[in-house]
């Protein structure tokens, strides 16, 4: 007998419970969809590259020398007082470039760059630059750390999501 007053006051204590629940509520989720995960990393790339555009923009503005800048958002400037032509990025066989920090410190000397457009260490930006660099002239080229070196860095010298300038040179003579 004791068996069936059990099974009745555990059945009447389920029948409060369940009948004092006056909305339901879903429960959190504890991981969150590859969708929203991805959603969530666009939002915060656009954001990340709307603060780094600003940045460049607000140098460049800040500079003595007048700068134009790329469909992709590289910005550069270079004297060009001879009329050096500019040449077809596969044709370049190498290029000097020096990077330095947006406040002009040096991050890493001059250092040759062979074949940049097939060399996978040559900068994004820098090699979709390169359409826009004419020969024989120094070009100054600023960039997001999205055409550098991301939001890793080099893991050296170059922090996470840092905008960078370059000074690129493409030497006359390509076989030297």
């Amino acid at each position: 007998m004791s068996r069936g007053i059990t099974k009745r006051i555990v059945f009447f204590a389920v029948l409060i419970i369940v009948s004092g629940c006056t909305k339901q509520q879903a429960r959190r989720p504890i991981h969150q969809s590859e969708t929203q995960q991805f959603e969530n990393s666009v939002q915060a790339n656009q954001l990340q590259l709307a603060r780094e555009t600003e940045i460049i923009e607000q140098w460049v503005t800040a500079q003595d020398n007048i700068f134009s800048s790329t469909p992709f958002g590289t910005y550069y400037h270079y004297v060009n007082p001879k009329n050096r032509p500019i040449v077809d990025p596969e044709k370049i066989n190498k290029l000097y470039m020096r990077l330095e920090r947006l406040d002009g410190s040096e991050i890493y000397d001059w250092s040759v760059i062979e074949n940049p457009s097939k060399n996978q260490n040559a900068l994004s930006g820098v090699v979709r630059g390169l359409t826009f660099t004419p020969i024989g002239v120094e070009t100054i080229m600023a960039m997001t750390s999205f055409l550098a070196y991301g939001s890793t860095g080099d893991g050296k010298l170059i922090g996470p999501y840092t905008p960078i300038v370059a000074r690129i040179y493409i030497p006359l003579n390509q076989n030297k």
